[in-house]
Formats: structure tokens, C-alpha cells, sequence
């Protein structure tokens, strides 16, 4: 099979592959439209027989599958029916966001989001900006200050703020469709006690020897590491020197075996591939000439790098390691830089 050939069948197949997803991709959201079609009626009829904790369940998975605003509308009305006045008003208010509606399905689901409204307690908490609240234990989403009253069940509500180790707490009472403000000032949670301060003596160290000082006040030279700055370059490029050698090593072999593939050819088509013709065998013959002058091409680009690397390595390795010291005023820096540690070292 030529190389076109095959680049059509791998474009052919990938282009199959990728049809077969999305039609399983297109049969999945079917089945999921279907079953939350199936879900949604199921739950009509739940709750037209007075069993809203199964609407609530089928609803639920309705909405799950496919978010429809009509299912997330009759979710909040059976949570309703079960007492889940909070969640069924946090649910209708998104509903209502829904463009979807008409004029008529809008004013309905106003007038259920109303009923919901009037049924809970709404409790508008002033505290530290960036403070995190709780109600009775339960984390309030975000962090203060917060843009609308915090939804609630009516009766007596515990509020607490805390801001990294502070704390404070305030204690309100909620009713039914009014909303309340609460001020939650907060305070530290205990009086931070002055720490006792022990100045204690320092500590004896012994220098070592080759860092004492010498009698001019400046630290003695003492024996560098070979691992230098220019030792780690010239590593470095005997890698890259050994690895263009071997590159131009790899393509001189294929040279070679694609130039005696071209004197085979050549032996078998004497006196056939002249200026116009045109055929198979001397287009082949073609083909291989050009792999013959590109591998060339590698080759010497590979040997050229290598030597190229190998001669800067070569320098860096017979470079003299020198200590480099500069002398400013009375401090004298010597820089320093192993394996183990670079920085600068000095003495006044």
C-alpha cells in the first residue's frame, strides 16, 4: 500500500471514530432527555395522588438529568408540600431567572416564589467584611458582606461570624415573611496574653579552620571545588558533542544503505530513466536519490554539532580555575558557587 494510501485510510478511520462518538454521544443525551420526560410525568401523577415526597424524588431526577426550569419549578412546590420551605424558595427564585417563561407561566411561578417568600424568615446580617457566618451551625454561602437577608425557617436563630481566629456570635428571632437585621461585631476570642521574653546568651561557635581569619582580616583562600560553573558547561556539551556524533554516525549507516539501494536500482534501469520518461521504476529511483542527499545532509550536520560541542567542552575543561576576589573599601567578597551551595562569603 503506497504512503498515500495509507495516510487516507488513517484519516478515513479517525474520521469514523470520531463520528461513532458523538453518536453515542447524541444517544446518551436521548436517553436522557427520555427518561427525565419520564421522570417529570411520574411525578405529576405522584403528586396529583397526594404522595409529594415521591414527586419530590421524581422531580429531582428530572431536573438532574435535563435542567428545565419547569421541572425545578414543581421540585420547589412539592418541597413545599413536605415543609422545605428554604430550599423550595431558593429553588424558585432561580427558576425565575429562567427566560423561557410566558407572561402568564411567569406571574404563577411570581406568585409561588411569593407564597414561599411569606412562609420563611429573612435575616440581613451586618458584620467584618470578608467574615464567614453560620445560622444554627449551617455555613452561609460566600462571605460577608453579603448583597440579600440570608433565607431562614421562622423562630429563634443562632448567628455566628468568624473572621481567621475571631469570633462573634448574636442570637435574633425570625418571622414569617419579614426580614431582620442582625449586627455581628467581632471580637477576639480571648485576650491575647504579652509573652515573656528570655534573652538568652549566644551561642559558642567554634569557626572551622579554613575560615578563620588571617592576620590582614580578610578569610584565607582556601581549596575550590572542581565542580565549577564552566566544568557544568563543558559537561553539558560533551552531551550534546556525543549525541551529534552519533546522530551523524546513524545517518552516514542509512546513507550508505539507501546509496546501494540506488546502484541496484540503477543496475536494473541502464539506459531507461532518461530526460522525459517517466515511470514507476524511475520515480522510485528519484525517491531514493533525494533520501540519499538528505540523510547525507543530516550526517554532516550531526558531525559538524558534535565537533563544534566537543571543542567548547574541550576549553572549558583546560580553562585554570581562578578565585575571583573584589576588593571594595574594607570588605572583601569572594563569590562562591558548588554543587552544595553558592552565595557569597566576606569578611570586614
Amino acid at each position: 500500500m503506497s504512503a498515500v494510501n495509507q495516510l487516507r485510510t488513517r484519516i478515513a478511520l479517525a474520521w469514523l471514530a470520531g463520528l461513532l462518538v458523538a453518536s453515542k454521544a447524541q444517544a446518551g443525551d436521548a436517553d436522557a432527555q427520555a427518561r427525565s420526560v419520564t421522570l417529570f410525568r411520574e411525578g405529576v401523577v405522584a403528586g396529583k395522588a397526594g404522595d409529594y415526597a415521591h414527586a419530590e424524588a421524581a422531580f429531582r431526577e428530572s431536573y438532574l438529568l435535563v435542567p428545565s426550569p419547569r421541572a425545578l419549578r414543581n421540585w420547589a412546590l412539592t418541597e413545599m408540600k413536605v415543609g422545605k420551605m428554604v430550599e423550595a424558595l431558593g429553588h424558585l427564585r432561580s427558576a425565575l431567572k429562567a427566560s423561557t417563561w410566558t407572561a402568564e407561566e411567569r406571574a404563577i411561578v411570581q406568585q409561588n416564589f411569593d407564597d414561599a417568600y411569606a412562609a420563611t424568615g429573612h435575616v440581613a446580617i451586618a458584620t467584618a467584611r470578608g467574615a464567614s457566618v453560620s445560622i444554627d451551625g449551617v455555613p452561609v454561602e460566600g462571605a460577608a458582606p453579603f448583597g440579600e437577608a440570608v433565607d431562614v425557617a421562622p423562630g429563634h436563630r443562632h448567628v455566628e461570624a468568624r473572621l481567621g481566629m475571631q469570633t462573634g456570635r448574636a442570637e435574633v428571632d425570625a418571622a414569617a415573611g419579614q426580614t431582620v437585621q442582625v449586627d455581628v461585631p467581632i471580637e477576639p476570642s480571648e485576650q491575647a496574653t504579652p509573652a515573656t521574653l528570655s534573652v538568652a546568651a549566644p551561642p559558642v561557635v567554634t569557626e572551622p579552620e579554613h575560615s578563620r581569619l588571617a592576620p590582614s582580616g580578610e578569610l584565607e583562600p582556601h581549596s575550590s571545588s572542581w565542580w565549577t560553573t564552566p566544568h557544568a558547561v563543558a559537561i553539558g556539551l560533551g552531551g550534546v558533542a556525543a549525541l551529534g556524533i552519533g546522530t551523524g554516525i546513524y545517518f552516514a549507516v542509512a546513507s550508505q544503505d539507501a546509496a546501494s539501494d540506488v546502484n541496484s536500482l540503477r543496475a536494473g534501469l541502464v539506459g531507461r530513466c532518461g530526460a522525459g520518461v517517466s515511470s514507476p521504476e524511475c520515480s522510485a529511483l528519484s525517491d531514493k536519490l533525494d533520501t540519499v542527499h538528505q540523510e547525507e545532509t543530516l550526517k554532516w550536520i550531526g558531525f559538524a554539532a558534535g565537533a563544534a560541542a566537543g571543542v567548547g567542552a574541550a576549553v572549558l575543561l583546560l580553562l585554570p580555575a581562578r578565585s575571583v576576589a573584589v576588593q571594595t573599601g574594607a570588605v572583601r567578597w569572594m563569590p562562591i558557587l558548588t554543587p552544595e551551595v553558592s552565595g557569597v562569603a566576606g569578611a570586614f
